[in-house]
Order: structure tokens, then C-alpha cells, then sequence
């Protein structure tokens, strides 16, 4: 409903001329049902919606049963509203485009209405009308967060028997009964199996469903579902047994909306939905089924949803279909009799809407194109949330740092702090810019461009330091970058899975009690995690097996030995086939997600966006053009790259300073290279969107592990300057002991603020760590000491040729 009937003073009947400016939430779900009036010889046609808040409404035509006149013209019916259901913030909430199912049933002449949704937890509710009253009950059925709903009835009274259907979590198409009499709902059939892209015959996974009953008192059911090859199937349910059988039709997009309706005493079936031209097609049947026309009209909004409903006139049935303009509901009319149709009702069009929804731009969600320097920097101030928008003050920072590396070259810690705090600010630029550009790119597909975006960072401060790298032993104050590359690469891993993930379960359990997020994030992300640090432990794993072993590289060895040469040649080679490994393993990944398992992601990332819980605030903030997008994305990239180059520059002086290896790579680094992922992942945490966060959480470490790193391996392997995958076996313990407590609090697939302050406690506890850990010229795990003494003696000329 597009306006907020929340005054208890405000007159209903004349609340229809006052729209609220917010309007229909697009590509709403409708449910239409007639009702009669037994007592005030009233006919209704009820029509049930959402609003662009998530609440729910209903619009009712009224005309009195014993007029001989037809209300033909719009003007004819008398418009009432009901006050708001399921409002957000309540345990009724609707989740966003939920989808509407709605049945009457008349005891004693009173007609009772009742209504089913989905809430926010993905579970049915259903609303009850009766003699003034309504209640708001939950079925406890739980549903595919995509699952459309229908419902059909038969018989009378108290002996009403209703049937609800709906998609669970696996795809299978489910049924729930309810006697009326009993008044309890139980389980059902399974109409059919679970999704898969191999079966022709199983559902669509967010197939739209529509059913009808052929008897007036028994079960002579038909539903009507999309498959995953896209025909449309109807089910047949006479006696005891259901049955499924293909209807011959018109080519039909996915996730075409169905509408099915009996009329003239069940003599005939019609079913309506929409087709690759965005028109509305009927199938009718009288006995058998007979081809799609297509209905003359106007197209319709893409994305659009029906609904139809009848009302019984004097010797004859008509029929009132909903669907959504671009701009409003359109309702379309028709007189149907045992001779198919008899006459086209009316049809409101765009420019005499029912109802108004929000406007869209054609030229996208910004309202305009191309470059406007005013715009471009008040969206940049103003479209981050909440906390990216306090970094924004840090901007003022950047030329300063610019400026200090030519102005203080004696002061390169004062530089290097400039540096770093200035880094936050363009990493934000960077990641918000990503943002908005994969808000114009399908859903998954978004998701990952930003998440690549977000480690640009990364990537150009890795290889910056390979660039820098200039010896191979020593530590970082000798030039010798390997270490803090190897460093950086685990604790960007350990941060995004032990910090930002911590923060995210923290703040989002301040603000509810408990979140919950979709398992194919969890079991994916986690198990991701465990392949990728299997594939980074096993040089280390490997080295370490043999330094004992190991003899030095030394000329007095009579007898071939498994020297320490060979032993770094081996661990190396094993790194580089490792790493083209890990590659083939993420474009795996890659191909999962945005190919074949894509409609899975969709749906979560389309359920969180309808939990969002600051929605209404993020539609109504300006939005970049695509050409401003790009413009931000160089901007941030080229800084980027400017202060990485100054960081690198200055890391042997701090290191000189005092500041460990270890901690420089582990713990200093990964904060500001994954600003922006961080930033963005507690802030969709705090607005509900737990889902979301956890693919800013995990998707950035698994693209570290699977991608980044192996690439740093590959690229120095091109440039000649060898790294290799040999962590110190401190760093790939903190690693390995990250990736197994993060996947215990990811099973359950609820978290809190408790498992988000413990994950934060642990980061803390390997901070102090690696403070204390020394550089690799002090002490190594992975190295051998024997090996130390015997070239150390080697270059003082201690050693002659002895026998071993």
C-alpha cells in the first residue's frame, strides 16, 4: 500500500486520495480473492500488496450484490483500505517481496479471510480476518528464502479443507492440509523432487506456483510450476495420487509469473502468464487443454507479478487480472462462459493507475549520465555508510602524505604513519567505488567484482615488495622483503577470518540477539578455507619433514647428500606447482558461483537485501554513473598504487625501528590493505545482512589464498626472484588454527556477539604474538642451526675437506 495508515483517526474511506509519496515496493507479490458480504448483500475484491517498507496491505473494491449494474468503469467501485500487517521491525515482519497467497472461506454466511506469507526468518504466516477480529499466527513451516506460495480449498463450513504449497529449502515442491474442523495444519505430499540441472522434469528454484480445485467438494486439485529447463508443468491431483504432465506453450523467460482460475462451476481452467515479450499469454482448458493467445493490452514491467481473481454477475463469471505497469497496478477485466470468452472488460492504463510505486530513472538507479564533477564528490561524501563516511574525513591526509615523502626524507617513520593513515581514505574510495560499479552487474557476479576490487590493494602492495625485494637472507631492514610478503599473505587471510568476521558477529549481535546466515555460504566459504590452507601448509609441511635431514651446501662431502640446496630447489618447485594448482582451484570457484550455482547465491544475496535493515536510506542516497565509477576506480587505483610504493620504500626503516617482521606483515599491513572490505562487512552486519558480510569476510581470504598469493609465487618465478610458499611454521600455525575455529562458529550457522568478541580476543592474542616474534636473522622455526655453524665456519675458512 502506498501509504501509511497508522493514525487511528484518519478516516479509511478517504485515505485511497491521499497517497503516500513512498508507493507500491516494486515487483511487488499480489493476492486477489472475492469475498462476499452475506449480511450486507456486498460483493469485495480483495487485493493484497506490499509497500516499498515491507508492509502489507489490502485494497478492496466494493459494490452491492443486488445492483443489476456491472461497475465496468473504475469509477464504479468504492475503494477501502485496511491498516498495515506485518510491519518491519516486529516478529510478523514480511521479508522483502514476499510472496502472497489468499484464500476465503464462509461459515454460517460469514466469510473468513485468510492470508499467508513469508517472514523475514523465512517461515509461513498467515493472517486471519474473521467477524472483525485478526489474529497473525506462525505455521513453523520453513521455506526456500525464494519460495513462492499457493493455495486452493474445497468444500464448506466447518468441513473447509484448505491445501498450501511451497518450494522448501531443497528445491521440493511441499504441501501442508488443514481441516478446518481439526483446525491443525499437517504434512503433506511431496509434489516433486529437489532442484537439479540434470533432471528436465524438476522445479525451477524460485518457480512461481499456482494451484485450483476442479470440485467445489472434494479434491480434484491442478497446480501449475516452472521447471528448471523452463517449461511450464501442471501437477494433477484425482483420488488419491498426484500426477505430472507437460502443458504445451508459448516459450516462457524463468521464473515466469503463473496465474491459474476456474470459473462458470470449475467447467473451465484458464491460466495466465507472461511471456519473452514481457505480454500476458492465457491457456485455457474446457475438458483439455488449448493453446496460448496472447492478450491484447499493453506490456507489462519486467519482473511483473499476476494475480486473478472473479466476481459472479448476473448468468455469468468475470475475471480480474492484476499485474504491475511501470508505474502502478493495471487491471484488466473479462467476461468468461461455457463459450470460452464473451467480451474484454476494461483496462486501466498507465495513465489511470490503481496505485503508484517508486519511480526508476531509465537511465539507471543515479538519474543520470555520464561525468558531473558536483555530483560525483557529494555522492563520494555522502553514499558510503555510516563509518566509510568518518574515514572521508581523513581525505585532507593524502597530500600531506604525498607531500612529506619529498618534504621530510629524514623523517621516514613520520612519513611512513602519514603514508599508512592516508591509505584508508583512497581504500575506501576504492572499495565503495567497486561497490557501485557491481551494483550494475548481476547479483553473484557483483559481488565477486567487488570483492576483486577490494584486493587490488593487496595485489599491488605484494608485488610492490617483490619489486623491492633485493636479498635472500637477512630481514626486511636488509632489503630482504620475502619474509613480510609471506607475513602480509597470511595475515591478510587471518585478519579478514579472526578480525573483521569478529567485529561482524560483535556488531551485529549488539544490535539483534542472534543472526542467522545460509549454509551454501557457510559450508562453501569454510571449506574453501580448509582446501586453501591445506594447499599453503603443504611446503611448509614438507620442509619441515626434511631440514633435519638436510647437510650443508659444503665441498667435503664425500658421499651425495640431500643437501639444503636441493632441499630449497624442491620446496620451491613444490610452491610453483602449488600455486597454478590454487589458481585452477579459484577459477573453479569463480565458475561455481557465477555459473553453474549462481541462482543459490542469488537468492541469499536477494534475501539479505530484503533484511536489510537501512534499505529506504540506501535507495534514497545519489548513486554513481558507470562513467563516475570508472573514473573512481582509476583515481583510487593510481593512489593506491602511489602510496604502496611509498610504504615499501620506508619498511626497512621501520623495521630498523624496531618493529618486527612478523608483525609488520601479519598484523600492520592486512589492517589497511582490506580497509574497505572491512568497512563495508560490519556495516551490512549492523543492517542485518549477515550473509552479505560473510562474503566480504571469506570471499577476500579465499581469493588471498587461491589467487593472490599463488600469483606473487608465479609472478616472481617470471621476474626471477624466487619465492616460495614456506611460511614460518609460527605463521602457518596461526593460520591453520584461524581457518578451524572459524569454521566451528560458521556450523551452526548462527552467531553473536559472544563468538564475535572471542574471535576478536584471538586476533589479539596473535598480535601480541607476532610483537614478540624476531626476524628470521634471529631465530627461524623452519631453519637448522647445524647449517648456520657449518657455513658460518665455511666463510671463515675453517673448514678443509674432511670425510663424513
Amino acid at each position: 500500500m502506498p501509504f501509511e495508515a497508522r493514525d487511528d483517526n484518519v478516516d479509511p474511506d478517504a485515505i485511497g486520495n491521499h497517497y503516500h509519496d513512498d508507493g507500491l515496493l516494486w515487483q511487488t507479490h499480489y493476492a486477489a480473492v472475492e469475498v462476499f458480504d452475506y449480511p450486507h448483500a456486498t460483493m469485495h475484491m480483495k487485493i493484497f500488496c506490499q509497500s516499498y517498507w515491507g508492509e502489507l496491505h489490502d485494497l478492496t473494491f466494493s459494490y452491492k450484490r443486488g445492483s443489476t449494474k456491472e461497475p465496468e468503469e473504475e469509477n464504479a467501485w468504492e475503494t477501502k483500505f485496511r491498516q498495515s500487517l506485518a510491519r518491519p521491525g516486529t516478529d510478523e515482519a514480511a521479508m522483502m517481496h514476499t510472496p502472497l497467497a489468499a484464500v476465503v472461506r464462509y461459515d454460517t454466511g460469514n466469510p473468513t479471510t485468510h492470508l499467508f506469507y513469508i517472514s523475514t526468518g523465512f517461515k509461513i504466516r498467515e493472517v486471519i480476518w474473521k467477524n472483525g477480529s485478526q489474529t497473525n499466527d506462525c505455521l513453523g513451516i520453513t521455506v526456500c528464502p525464494t519460495s513462492s506460495l499457493a493455495v486452493t480449498k474445497w468444500g464448506a463450513g466447518s468441513q473447509t479443507h484448505f491445501r498450501l504449497y511451497y518450494q522448501s529449502k531443497a528445491g521440493t515442491i511441499e504441501e501442508h492440509c488443514l481441516d478446518c474442523n481439526a483446525g491443525t495444519w499437517t504434512k503433506g505430499a511431496t509434489l516433486s523432487g529437489p532442484v537439479s540441472a540434470y533432471d528436465d522434469d524438476s522445479p525451477l528454484r524460485g518457480t512461481s506456483l499456482s494451484f485450483i480445485n476442479l470440485a467445489q467438494d472434494k479434491p480434484e486439485l491442478r497446480g501449475y510450476f516452472q521447471t528448471a529447463k523452463g517449461s511450464i508443468q501442471e501437477f494433477t491431483y484425482k483420488g488419491t495420487k498426484w500426477s505430472t504432465s507437460k502443458i504445451g506453450v508459448d516459450a516462457a523467460p524463468f521464473r515466469t509469473p503463473l496465474a491459474a482460475i476456474t470459473v462458470e462451476k470449475n467447467k473451465i481452467a484458464a491460466l495466465y502468464y507472461v511471456d519473452a515479450y514481457n505480454r500476458i499469454n492465457e491457456v485455457l482448458w474446457e475438458g483439455d487443454w488449448e493453446g496460448s493467445e496472447r492478450i491484447d493490452g499493453e506490456s507489462v514491467a519486467p519482473g511483473t507479478r499476476l494475480a486473478v481473481a472473479s466476481l459472479k454477475y448476473i448468468g455469468h463469471d468475470k475475471i480480474h487480472m492484476f499485474s504491475s505497469g511501470l508505474l502502478s497496478i493495471a487491471i484488466g477485466s473479462k467476461i468468461m462462459t461455457s463459450n470460452h470468452q464473451n467480451g474484454v472488460g476494461s483496462h486501466l492504463g498507465e495513465s489511470e493507475p490503481l496505485l503508484p510505486t517508486i519511480e526508476i530513472n531509465p537511465e539507471g538507479e543515479s538519474g543520470r549520465s555520464g561525468f558531473h564533477p558536483i555530483h560525483f564528490f557529494k555522492v563520494l561524501w555522502r553514499s558510503s555508510n555510516k563509518v566509510s563516511s568518518a574515514v572521508n574525513w581523513l581525505w585532507p591526509l593524502v597530500p600531506i602524505a604525498i607531500l612529506a615523502r619529498y618534504v621530510l626524507p629524514a623523517t621516514p617513520l613520520v612519513v611512513f604513519a602519514l603514508t599508512y593513515i592516508a591509505m584508508v581514505p583512497v581504500a575506501n574510495l576504492l572499495g565503495f567505488a567497486g561497490q557501485e560499479f557491481a551494483r550494475k552487474l548481476p547479483k553473484v557476479s557483483g559481488i565477486l567484482i567487488e570483492t576483486t576490487f577490494g584486493s587490488i590493494v593487496e595485489i599491488i602492495l605484494f608485488l610492490t615488495l617483490l619489486a623491492k625485494h633485493k636479498v635472500e637472507k637477512g630481514h626486511a631492514g636488509n632489503a630482504n622483503m620475502i619474509p613480510v610478503i609471506q607475513a602480509a599473505i597470511l595475515g591478510s587471510i587471518i585478519t579478514n577470518l579472526l578480525l573483521c568476521l569478529g567485529m561482524c558477529f560483535f556488531v551485529g549481535g549488539i544490535r539483534m540477539q542472534i543472526q542467522t546466515f545460509h549454509s551454501a555460504v557457510s559450508e562453501v566459504g569454510s571449506g574453501l578455507l580448509l582446501v586453501a590452507g591445506f594447499g599453503l601448509l603443504i611446503p611448509s609441511a614438507f620442509y619441515s619433514a626434511l631440514k633435519g635431514s638436510a647437510v650443508p651446501d659444503l665441498e667435503f662431502f664425500k658421499e651425495p647428500k640431500y643437501t639444503n640446496g636441493r632441499l630449497q630447489h624442491d620446496v620451491l618447485k613444490i610452491s610453483q606447482a602449488t600455486s597454478i594448482l590454487l589458481i585452477i582451484a579459484f577459477i573453479i570457484y569463480i565458475w561455481f558461483n557465477a555459473r553453474t550455482h549462481h541462482s543459490i547465491f542469488d537468492e541469499v544475496i536477494e534475501a539479505d537485501e530484503h533484511r536489510d535493515l537501512d534499505r529506504h536510506n540506501d535507495a534514497e542516497k545519489p548513486k554513481f554513473t558507470f562513467t563516475e565509477c570508472i573514473l573512481a576506480l582509476a583515481v583510487s587505483i593510481a593512489l593506491v598504487t602511489l602510496f604502496a610504493i611509498i610504504l615499501v620504500e620506508k619498511i626497512e626503516d621501520v623495521v630498523e625501528a624496531g618493529i618486527p617482521d612478523q608483525f609488520l606483515g601479519l598484523i600492520l599491513l592486512p589492517l589497511v590493505e582490506k580497509a574497505a572490505e572491512h568497512l563495508t562487512a560490519v556495516d551490512e552486519a549492523w543492517d542485518g545482512q549477515m550473509n552479505l558480510a560473510l562474503f566480504h569476510c571469506l570471499a577476500p581470504s579465499i581469493q588471498t589464498a587461491l589467487f593472490n598469493a599463488p600469483l606473487v609465487v608465479i609472478v616472481g618465478w617470471v621476474i626471477n626472484k624466487p619465492i616460495d610458499l614456506n611460511f614460518e611454521i609460527f605463521m602457518i600455525t596461526l593460520l591453520v588454527l584461524s581457518i578451524l575455529v572459524t569454521g566451528n562458529f560458521l556450523r551452526d550457522n548462527e552467531c553473536n556477539y559472544l563468538e564475535g568478541a572471542l574471535l576478536v580476543i584471538i586476533y589479539l592474542i596473535m598480535a601480541v604474538a607476532a610483537w614478540y616474534y624476531p626476524n628470521p636473522d634471529v631465530a627461524s622455526s623452519n631453519g637448522n642451526e647445524l647449517l648456520k655453524v657449518f657455513e658460518a665456519m665455511k666463510d671463515a675458512g675453517m673448514m678443509n675437506r674432511v670425510e663424513l
